[in-house]
């Protein structure tokens, strides 16, 4: 019977890894754990020859430019601590890739099924992935933060140093949510639905950002004063202000966009690190515990997860309803009326995906199915 990771005799503790599970995952996906290691400290290679050749510049070109190092560095740190110098959306797209890949790969390398028909727990699977997984995100991250720690020290603006660590949490956490979440959906999903999944999840802070825009932006009248006269325009505005203030601090939640962190209060800021750390401990235990329980044959459909398809028909929906939707209105209908136009395309679209995506699945298990009955 294939080992589903349930005999009370040989369960151990949730995050216990097994020496021949360890072995195991290094043995089968070191490929891809190297090359996202080396991919990874590419960026930061780049970001520190960039500091160096600043601290190398001359006093005659500097002077020229009406700058020092200092101010030059303390340009370039500034932007590094607001994500704009440092190539952030690199490492979260190669926190999304190596979590996908981690279970493309070991299908593809036929190892994985396998593995599970043996004495390995299928827990420890999950967790030996997202275990070397972390320490190839983190390793990079930490080396570069420290890099760039030391280069404002060499530079004069160790005032930056609080700004830099912070953005180097934030940037760890961001990786990490992401990594767990492709994780999860990658052994819940086949490779080309999970890749799409991923990419969904990442871009729903800015979808639902859109939708408390179009829902709750009413025409609104303002005074504006023109040559020295008061003349009323037509304007909109939110019709509840708080909605406007979550909208905008909606992209934030998405690690792809950690905005504005300096301007931010440490105590908000450090909510919103947490908020990444919590995502990230409940996409890898809802993924494992899934990973564990579910039927041997599961793994094998195209279809793995009812629930989670449920979600992501939901998020297809959501993205085409905003594109119809703002096809349709033309930005001219709110409010109550605009909530029924796109609740009509929203049901739609659901039922829409639903039957695209089975469609689709199922004239591609087709073939393999026609030649099991030949074979029989």
């Amino acid at each position: 019977m294939p080992n589903s990771g349930g005999t009370s005799g040989s369960r151990r503790g949730t995050l216990a890894i097994s020496p021949a599970a360890r072995y195991r995952e290094l043995r089968v996906n070191r490929t891809v754990y190297l090359t996202a290691f080396l991919l990874l400290l590419a960026p930061w290679a780049l970001w520190f020859e960039s500091l160096s050749s600043i601290l190398r510049s001359s006093a005659p070109v500097l002077a020229l430019q009406h700058t020092t190092v200092a101010a030059l560095m303390r340009e370039n740190l500034q932007g590094f601590a607001l994500g704009t110098s440092n190539p952030t959306m690199i490492y979260v797209l190669g926190a999304a890739v190596l979590g996908i890949a981690l279970f493309a790969y070991d299908r593809l390398a036929g190892g994985l099924l396998y593995s599970l028909e043996g004495p390995l727990r299928r827990r420890e699977v999950f967790a030996a992935k997202a275990l070397f997984g972390a320490i190839t995100l983190l390793v990079p991250v930490a080396a570069g933060t420290a890099g760039t720690l030391l280069f404002a020290a060499l530079s004069g603006n160790p005032g930056l140093a609080g700004a830099i660590a912070l953005r180097g949490l934030f940037d760890a956490a961001g990786e990490l949510s992401l990594l767990a979440t492709a994780l999860a959906l990658g052994g819940a999903m086949s490779t080309v639905f999970s890749v799409a999944a991923t990419a969904t999840w990442a871009l729903l802070p800015a979808l639902l950002q859109s939708l408390l825009m179009n829902l709750f932006w009413a025409p609104g009248v303002v005074a504006v004063s023109a040559g020295g006269q008061l003349a009323y325009e037509q304007a909109p505005r939110f019709a509840y202000p708080w909605i406007g203030q979550v909208a905008m601090a909606l992209p934030n939640l998405s690690p792809f966009q950690p905005a504005a962190l300096s301007g931010w209060p440490l105590t908000e800021s450090l909510a919103l690190l947490a908020s990444f750390i919590a995502w990230a401990a409940l996409m890898l235990g809802l993924g494992s515990g899934w990973w564990e329980r579910a039927p041997f044959e599961r793994l094998r459909d195209s279809f793995f997860f009812p629930f989670l398809w449920n979600l992501y028909y939901a998020f297809l929906s959501l993205l085409s309803t905003l594109i119809l939707g703002a096809l349709i209105t033309r930005g001219e209908v709110y409010g109550a009326a605009w909530a029924a136009i796109y609740l009509a395309l929203f049901v739609m679209g659901w039922f829409f995906w639903r039957f695209v995506v089975i469609w689709r699945a199922g004239r591609a298990d087709r073939p393999r199915q026609a030649r099991r009955s030949h074979v029989a």
